[in-house]
């Protein structure tokens, strides 16, 4: 893998080498909070092709693999530290590919999933409109892209961004809610949906969702699915308790 920063991603993949063994227990509430309130974006069928851009230790995987055994995902993430404390959470029951790779040039074929999430990792993106587009490329017409991430709409996450731009190497920035929602737009999803929320008292966040245009092509499956059509499977949102609901 050939990546786009290299010296910004060395100083990345060395932060979680020593983040990775600790990081679930120091960052569970917030990580917990943040991807349930994601998670809430899209209403899940139970057997769409998920890519996790950035995917950590596994923590998504394992709050949807439980309660939905038959979506099929790929998780992606530039630390190999990570990746292995990922890999250990799961029995090979899963349908789950664990790859490392980098957001910026996706090792997948266009139209390959239905579901692209990066959650908790825009804020080290260079280039944030051409790394949308490249989520958009590998997302089937009509997919769902869910991206969650700090946001400067609270005063003190402008002062955390300044920051972070002086003392640490791999950051990019922290964008406003609306600028994400306007990346979004100027990456040519469609149906654009902004939620800003808190979690805890510290936290300030944006959940931008989207989808891809559909074609006039469209696998008759994914239309009756996005149509509502009695024929295709039931869909399941999953409500802010976390657990998943019929409808």
């Amino acid at each position: 893998m050939t990546s786009p920063r290299p010296e910004k991603d060395r100083h990345l993949v060395e932060r979680y080498r020593r983040k990775a063994a600790r990081y679930d227990a120091d960052w569970a509430r917030y990580t917990v909070g943040t991807l349930r309130r994601s998670l809430e974006h899209f209403t899940w069928r139970g057997d769409e092709r998920v890519l996790d851009i950035g995917c950590g230790t596994g923590e998504v995987e394992r709050l949807l693999l439980p309660l939905l055994p038959d979506l099929h995902f790929a998780a992606l993430d530039l630390s190999t530290d990570m990746l292995e404390i990922a890999r250990a959470k799961f029995s090979t029951r899963f349908a789950l590919r664990w790859l490392r790779g980098h957001a910026q040039h996706l090792p997948f074929a266009d139209a390959a999933f239905d579901v692209v999430l990066n959650l908790n990792a825009f804020h080290y993106f260079d280039e944030p409109v051409e790394t949308l587009r490249e989520f958009r490329r590998v997302l089937a017409p009509g997919g769902t892209c869910i991206l969650t991430d700090w946001c400067t709409d609270r005063w003190r996450f402008r002062a955390i961004d300044l920051g972070m731009r002086v003392f640490d190497p791999a950051h990019h920035r922290i964008h406003r809610s609306k600028a994400l929602r306007s990346a979004f737009e100027a990456a040519g999803f469609e149906g654009v949906r902004l939620e800003t929320y808190g979690v805890g008292w510290f936290w300030g966040m944006a959940t931008v969702s989207g989808r891809a245009p559909l074609s006039s092509e469209l696998a008759p499956r994914a239309r009756a699915a996005l149509d509502g059509s009695t024929s295709s499977p039931r869909r399941r949102s999953m409500p802010r308790g976390g657990a998943v609901q019929s409808t």
